[in-house]
């Protein structure tokens, strides 16, 4: 009794310590910008009664885009695995991930209704997550279990029926749990066009009325919002995890899929997923016969080489714009979150003060930062950096994180029984075993740069992509939406792939196996 009171009051004193540290801070600073806790909690109050419809709404389209996005990420998966033709596909469904979703929500917005919107901004963030996670579960079934089969004398599709499907619905499990917050940031995301009921609306009718206690409140809210679905998804499903979880410790456990492949092939299959991709793109264009709103490669190809020379040049310097705040912030981010791996490796008491707040912050979605960093730091370019260090800080330190965590105990064992001490078992062992994991994480935050960078631009700033958004969203020039879109997704995508090739030799280099694309 007394231990399991001892581990509660372990979680709750950096909570409590938090409470008071804000209260005393907001008293002395005496600013409306950093309102207390308790005014924070009496408008909460004053505005019970409008939170539930824009509760309802918000999870409602949540629910349905995560449903749809989800379905078809498995269904993928499965396809992928029994076609591995099949998998050049990836590449162009990286690339539709990797624009920046604010980027597409005023052309989705304008082409579909609002409801729609909300559904399929949900599904477009949660789909590629739980595709890339089910995949290498489905790709790194125990081999084994897999060899028992196939000298039964089964074949693939028993390999699938009696093993692989373990290992998939693990880690779809967890690629569920990853994208409920993505659902509910998608959907406030599809708000912003215009919808009536919905976090994203409200937070955007509250902005312009400059009222910091309403806006923290609303912050609270979607994040208690986000976090409690990404609980809730992980206790129902935790009795699938039990095979993932069992095989963490292995080597190759992160997606060997694609390591096996010859560069060519990969190549190849790369190239034909371009094509497909590109021939339905500009097929589906052709059969929604409404050119105004959707635009096939075709159209975008034109408007590119019809686009007047200053409007190239207005492009071109909001393009250096963004990707300069993004280089900054994604380095900021990432330095910071590894400076926070070493601290909390080398005082690890510091832990239940960070890490509850870590994995908090991980459901908390990104547009419910901006009108507090706005409040704070007013609408320049500070507001810019600290949204993108926002978005890749914590995202990183989790990743950073668990390489620390995941370093082989037998080779600390024989470092420490050599006497060395924690810092040279930091830099000889965890150091290198970590250096793939920052990798990964500067892969997997990079679309999540873009999407904050351009967000605090198009809501805030109004500088650099969100800026130029803003304009064409205002005149309806669609032409330089999916222009501005399509440029985006090749930066982001060379980008990842840039990292990955990175990620790739510092794994050669150190002997350090699990990279995946």
């Amino acid at each position: 009794m007394r231990k399991g009171t001892a581990t509660r009051w372990r979680f709750l004193w950096p909570a409590a310590a938090t409470l008071l540290v804000w209260t005393l801070a907001s008293e002395i600073a005496r600013s409306a910008f950093i309102p207390s806790p308790f005014a924070i909690a009496a408008q909460l109050w004053v505005d019970r009664a409008d939170y539930l419809p824009h509760l309802v709404a918000t999870i409602s389209s949540a629910t349905v885009g995560f449903a749809i996005g989800n379905g078809a990420a498995a269904v993928l998966a499965v396809l992928f695995l029994f076609v591995p033709e099949l998998r050049g596909l990836m590449t162009p469904l990286t690339f539709v991930f990797s624009i920046p979703l604010i980027l597409l929500v005023p052309i989705i917005g304008m082409a579909f209704s609002p409801e729609l919107t909300k559904v399929m901004c949900a599904a477009l963030l949660v789909y590629y997550p739980t595709l890339l996670i089910t995949s290498v579960g489905l790709e790194n079934a125990d081999p084994a279990l897999v060899n028992v089969v196939l000298v039964s004398g089964g074949g693939r599709a028993a390999i699938f029926r009696k093993v692989r499907i373990r290992y998939g619905l693990a880690a779809l499990a967890a690629g569920l749990q990853a994208a409920a917050p993505l659902a509910i940031l998608g959907s406030m995301l599809g708000e912003l066009t215009g919808a009536r009921w919905g976090l994203g609306s409200y937070l955007l009718a509250t902005m312009a009325q400059a009222k910091p206690a309403k806006e923290w409140g609303i912050f609270f809210v979607c994040s208690g919002t986000a976090a409690l679905a990404y609980r809730l998804v992980g206790v129902f499903l935790r009795p699938l995890r039990a095979p993932f979880t069992a095989t963490e410790g292995r080597k190759d456990t992160v997606g060997s899929a694609n390591s096996s492949r010859a560069p060519w092939s990969h190549l190849t299959a790369s190239l034909a997923g371009w094509f497909l991709a590109i021939v339905a793109w500009q097929g589906s264009t052709t059969l929604l016969k409404n050119p105004y709103f959707e635009k096939g490669p075709i159209q975008i190809f034109e408007f590119g080489l019809l686009l007047p020379r200053d409007r190239w040049s207005d492009l071109g310097y909001a393009f250096v714009e963004t990707l300069k705040w993004a280089g900054l912030g994604l380095l900021v981010g990432l330095g910071s979150a590894f400076l926070l791996a070493i601290i909390l490796d080398l005082y690890p008491a510091l832990s239940p003060a960070v890490l509850p707040l870590a994995l908090i912050s991980q459901a908390v979605p990104i547009i419910a930062f901006i009108p507090l960093i706005v409040a704070i730091f007013g609408r320049g370019l500070l507001t810019t950096l600290a949204v993108t260090v926002s978005a890749t800080f914590f995202p990183s330190f989790v990743t950073i994180h668990q390489g620390f965590q995941r370093t082989p105990v037998a080779l600390t064992d024989v470092l420490r029984a050599a006497g060395a001490s924690n810092i040279c078992v930091l830099s000889k062992a965890k150091l290198p075993n970590a250096l793939p994991f920052a990798g990964a994480a500067a892969r997997l935050t990079a679309p999540r740069v873009l999407l904050g960078i351009t967000l605090a631009e198009y809501l805030a700033t109004r500088s650099g992509l969100g800026s130029l958004m803003f304009e064409a969203r205002g005149t309806l020039d669609f032409g330089m939406l999916w222009l501005i879109a399509v440029m985006t997704g090749v930066v982001s995508i060379l980008f990842y792939y840039g990292i990955y090739y990175l990620e790739l030799g510092i794994a050669r280099r150190y002997g350090v196996s699990g990279v995946a694309v």
